[in-house]
């Protein structure tokens, strides 16, 4: 799932609290090792488990498709949760910001206490990926406000960055990796907006597309790239060779609003969700031949789809739902199976172990 950063300053803003409190989960005596890089994991991460880091504080593990909790971390209560990712081993990544310093810390399945904490070259992480070779990128915002996002990549194990891109960046949309790049939307100071993508590990830039109005959110899914371009517009690229534009796809909903998420379902069909002020949201979705679906009402901001036609919502209210793909009208494409509001928490990053 890719959740653009105007929906995380927009919740930051509004400065929902009533979800939070002051005691910290899961602290044990002495750091757990991670799981094993070589692939024979010392514990397992289940395909299909939800990731869902809370606006602050909290972040929860369910178990698939259910609303069984199988790990809890806790940070400070001052501390605002900004991203979360598996790696392909089932280690859980999570980013977060504190009073005076940002980091992103490493959990191995299952626990609460982490055994790797980056803090060097860390600056608001709002965007984490990884690779099949264990690499971690962030993507930094940077200070507030000096439209100087960059990222840095981490090999596995280590604490120091390896490799830092930020020349032309500006302020980052968001990151994905995919296809064997790392792939990033940028919104230069002056210039133009693009979608740029580098070799993996390396500060070295491949194609870069320009012309985009503000691009954020992006997803990959096979061949095909979706990106976001702020505020109601989302581009699909084939991307088996230098990307090429396919189409771009709109919300049809006719009152002005943007989207706030997007990701693609096990059957590459695109799904979406878009906020309209003062009118709620609506879920929506395209085939992946560009033909539209449907769309219904939908209570959250964030949205992400497993590999077994589920996909998870999560809202501002503090609730994470989960639906399963129904499609039997252009009315009527979820169906809802369960909802939970979890302990202290306003839901708003989601991640699928793949």
């Amino acid at each position: 799932m890719s959740i653009g950063r105007h929906v995380t300053q927009t919740l930051l803003t509004a400065g929902i609290a009533g979800f939070l409190a002051a005691c910290t989960l899961g602290q044990g005596n002495s750091p757990p090792a991670g799981a094993e890089r070589d692939g024979a994991a010392t514990a397992a991460t289940a395909p299909n488990t939800l990731a869902v880091g809370c606006l602050r504080q909290y972040v929860y593990a369910y178990a698939p498709e259910s609303d069984k909790v199988v790990q809890s971390i806790g940070y400070g209560h001052d501390d605002f949760i900004t991203s979360v990712v598996w790696d392909k081993f089932g280690n859980l990544f999570v980013g977060a910001n504190g009073p005076n310093d940002s980091w992103v810390d490493e959990f191995a399945p299952g626990q609460g206490t982490q055994f790797r904490r980056i803090s060097a070259g860390i600056n608001d992480p709002a965007f984490l990926a990884t690779d099949d070779e264990d690499n971690l990128y962030v993507g930094n915002l940077g200070p507030l406000g000096k439209w100087s996002g960059f990222v840095t990549i981490y090999r596995p194990g280590s604490t120091k960055p390896d490799v830092r891109i930020s020349r032309d960046v500006g302020t980052l949309g968001g990151i994905t990796t995919g296809k064997n790049y790392l792939w990033l939307t940028t919104s230069p100071f002056i210039g133009d907006s693009t979608l740029r993508n580098y070799q993996l590990n390396r500060d070295v830039l491949v194609w870069i597309v320009k012309g985009l109005n503000e691009p954020t959110a992006l997803t990959i899914r096979g061949d095909d790239l979706y990106v976001e371009d702020y505020p109601h517009i989302i581009y699909q690229y084939n991307i088996s060779g230098e990307p090429k534009l396919i189409r771009s796809m709109r919300s049809h909903s006719k009152l002005a609003g943007e989207i706030t998420a997007l990701d693609t379902d096990s059957r590459g069909n695109l799904l979406f969700t878009y906020s309209v002020e003062g009118h709620g949201a609506f879920f929506e979705a395209f085939s992946k031949s560009g033909d539209y679906l449907g769309n219904q009402p939908w209570r959250g901001y964030s949205l992400v789809a497993n590999s077994v036609g589920g996909v998870y919502g999560a809202d501002r209210k503090g609730e994470l739902s989960y639906f399963k793909e129904d499609f039997k009208s252009s009315e009527d494409l979820l169906a809802e199976q369960w909802h939970v509001e979890p302990r202290d928490c306003a839901p708003l990053h989601l991640a699928v172990m793949r």
